[in-house]
């Protein structure tokens, strides 16, 4: 969780990790107090200034699923281009890397306690090993845990924008801009980006202030790389008589990469409903193609999840809290009555407020010009939106099955963490807060973080686990964290998992060897698989190695467990040899050593090895969490995202 909280707390403007291992499936059955309001650990930027009184400002941030590497995005205001007494340029937005591989192993080979707080060893004023203020525990200090690998151009609107950043590769981000001028119209609407690393040296980022509301391109103080961000376009997400007019409003924005097509959903709340456009991307800075996205009007502009009366009868108003792409590129969407504040009622009651309601888009392709939905059905029809778990019958009149809602009269959430329906320890008389969510794909659960009410700071948030597919609360725990407010979600990943599947196996494998021996550890892949921390990608079963990383500390094996059942027996030997002699073979075909071919080599690992035995993969195995949630907290209270 990264707690963006200005003024008070001991983790206030750090990133915190916890390790949810046990609530996704791999670990202990019924697991309780997993957060305890104590992170794994917490990594702080440290300050911006040279005088160590003003805290680094982050703003959004996005995850390398495979190895765990945090992209940080921080803003810095003051005029574009001018820099500070402290060497650091102004009006832009910093971009840091933190090094998730090399702080779990400082936390594993030094048996770190829970709740360590990981810092930079030298300050910007040369200052060694800062300290946060009012963190209460050990600090570390570790060189190269967080580093400031760029400095992007931003648009220089006159309103604060909360941002969303998105990871697509080690070398391409994209996230959604302010509006440039604050002018409101449609030509200086919100801005979508591509932020691209030119370089992995200083010096070759250069900025195009051509226009003053809106710079593009990057600069290069204090930076151990250059990056620079491209425009694709303007959101124009409203359109009244087919003519984009005034500026959207986004609330959020997710990435898809499926069918060779990499691109952005935006959702909108306003006033005209809650709006869906996707964007396929483009080129970008570095690429050598010009950046360009298209919004497909078919999906966005046409249909607002509040034009159906199912969701607040009241108001008519389904208030978008987030959209997530699951692990096929569905949409999965919270839909609320959070900002209706009298608790009680409940979504289609006509009551003045409604808990929390789960639907999901079910996307059967994406291509460059179009998205095709399940069965060939439209937005406009909201045939294939479904709510969680089985599905319900159909209301009278159109195809939508009624959505899932936490409490009330809509189909609620079964509870199997705490029996009976619905939340069964809610500590509050509020609506439960919907707006802060991330999935994991491997388990189907959604988790939830409700903030509870109270005054600064003392305000504690709530975890909620939900399981998509059978509509059942699977994990409750009240006071799970001591954090303020949640402002562009929660951020699950699974070091090690490729594809984005929700686990780790033998395609993982397959990729990793792939990536070392297609790029020999000189290119980008050497970035989104490399799990040491050396800019390498190296084969075999050595230890140190990125092979040996992943089958032993990730998946909890050896080399020659080829079914990846925790063991190596007969079963494993006779794969081997059966495809004795095969070219172009993977893990699971009995590929071992990653050269391509079955040989003597693979069948000397197995025979090497037999008889291992690790039949609790991985939770007995792994010396690291299987599974991590990052959250990024802002400083706002109990407001909207725009600040």
């Amino acid at each position: 969780m990264l707690d963006g909280t200005q003024n008070f707390g001991s983790t206030r403007r750090s990133l915190n990790f916890y390790d949810v291992t046990s609530i996704t499936g791999d670990g202990a059955s019924n697991p309780s107090n997993v957060f305890n309001q104590t992170p794994l650990f917490s990594v702080w930027g440290g300050y911006e200034d040279s005088i160590g009184s003003n805290f680094e400002d982050p703003d959004t941030f996005a995850v390398n699923p495979f190895n765990g590497n945090v992209y940080l995005m921080a803003f810095d205001s003051g005029p574009a281009g001018v820099v500070d007494s402290a060497g650091d340029t102004q009006g832009d937005l910093d971009l840091y890397e933190i090094d998730y591989q090399l702080i779990l192993n400082d936390f594993e080979t030094n048996s770190r306690t829970p709740g360590t707080m990981y810092a930079p060893a030298v300050g910007p004023d040369g200052a060694i090993n800062p300290q946060h203020p009012d963190h209460f525990g050990t600090t570390i200090n570790l060189a190269d845990a967080s580093t400031k690998i760029g400095e992007v151009g931003r648009t220089q609107g006159t309103s604060f924008f909360d941002r969303d950043l998105l990871f697509f590769d080690p070398q391409t981000l994209a996230y959604v801009d302010n509006e440039q001028d604050g002018s409101d119209t449609a030509a200086q609407d919100h801005e979508l980006r591509i932020i691209s690393r030119i370089s992995k040296s200083n010096g070759a980022a250069v900025v195009d202030a051509s226009d003053s509301d809106s710079i593009l391109g990057g600069y290069n103080a204090q930076t151990t790389e250059s990056w620079g961000t491209d425009r694709v376009g303007v959101l124009n997400m409203d359109f009244v008589g087919g003519v984009a007019t005034g500026f959207s409003e986004p609330e959020d924005i997710v990435g898809v990469d499926r069918n060779g097509v990499r691109g952005v959903w935006v959702a909108e709340t306003d006033g005209g409903g809650d709006d869906f456009s996707f964007y396929p991307l483009v080129g970008g800075a570095g690429s050598g193609v010009p950046a360009t996205a298209t919004t497909i009007d078919s999906l966005g502009n046409s249909r607002s999840l509040d034009d159906d009366p199912e969701f607040d009868t009241a108001t008519n108003d389904g208030d978008h809290d987030f959209t997530i792409a699951d692990e096929n590129g569905n949409l999965i969407i919270g839909d609320s009555g959070f900002f209706d504040t009298v608790p009680g009622g409940e979504a289609g009651s006509g009551g003045p407020a409604g808990e929390p309601a789960f639907i999901r888009l079910n996307v059967d392709s994406y291509g460059a010009t179009n998205v095709t939905l399940v069965s060939g059905d439209a937005w406009d029809d909201l045939d294939e939106v479904d709510g969680f778990g089985p599905v319900g019958s159909d209301r009278a009149g159109d195809d939508l099955d009624p959505p899932t809602q936490l409490e009330g009269p809509l189909g609620s959430l079964t509870n199997t963490f705490g029996g009976g329906t619905g939340l069964s320890s809610d500590d509050d008389s509020n609506v439960t807060d919907g707006r802060f969510a991330t999935y994991d794909p491997d388990s189907k659960v959604l988790f939830l973080f409700d903030i509870d009410s109270g005054g600064q700071p003392d305000v504690v948030g709530d975890v909620i686990g939900i399981n998509t597919e059978t509509g059942e609360i699977v994990y409750e725990e009240s006071n799970a964290a001591n954090h303020f407010f949640i402002e562009h979600g929660i951020r699950m990943f699974r070091r090690g998992d490729s594809d984005g599947d929700g686990d780790v196996d033998a395609d993982d494998i397959d990729a990793l060897v792939a990536a070392a021996v297609s790029n020999g550890g000189t290119s980008l892949s050497e970035e989104e698989f490399d799990l040491t921390s050396d800019d390498l990608v190296t084969l075999g079963a050595a230890a140190g190695t990125d092979h040996a990383t992943l089958v032993r500390d990730i998946l909890g094996t050896e080399f020659g467990d080829v079914n990846l059942d925790g063991i190596i027996d007969i079963t494993d030997y006779s794969t081997v040899s059966g495809n004795f002699g095969m070219t172009g073979a993977g893990w699971a075909d009995g590929e071992i050593t990653g050269d391509g071919i079955i040989d003597i080599t693979d069948v000397s690992l197995v025979s090497g090895n037999f008889g291992f035995d690790n039949s609790a993969l991985p939770s007995v195995a792994v010396p690291e969490p299987a599974s991590v949630l990052l959250v990024l907290m802002g400083c706002a209270g109990l407001l909207r995202r725009r600040r």
